[in-house]
């Protein structure tokens, strides 16, 4: 009897201690998940802002999608599709995989 006392006390020892290190890793790896889509928004935000304040070269936007692929590495499972815009609704570059319906969405206000 008391050797299955001190069996039931370590199996909800064991319990306890899995489940919270189960919660915490699943915690942990949603932090990491969403932290690394913020910093690629930023760091997108950032390379597309800048020229768009400032004058900048006709082949730009083609520079921008071959340093994009290759950031990605060549065929990736996760290409991005970009399609640049100008003020005067000129599209000034679009990736091979981006649908024409982005033309359509609603632009952002500056």
């Amino acid at each position: 009897m008391k050797l299955f006392f001190k069996f039931k006390i370590a199996l909800l020892s064991f319990a306890m201690t899995g489940s919270l290190l189960t919660v915490f890793g699943i915690v942990f790896f949603a932090f990491l998940y969403s932290s690394g889509f913020e910093r690629m928004d930023r760091e997108l935000r950032a390379l597309v802002e800048a020229p768009l304040m400032s004058g900048h070269l006709d082949n730009y936007w083609e520079q921008y999608g071959n340093s994009i692929r290759f950031i990605q590495g060549e065929g990736s499972a996760h290409e991005l599709a970009i399609m640049v815009i100008g003020r005067d609704d000129k599209v000034l570059f679009q990736t091979a995989n981006a649908p024409d319906q982005l033309a359509e969405l609603p632009r952002p206000t500056p």
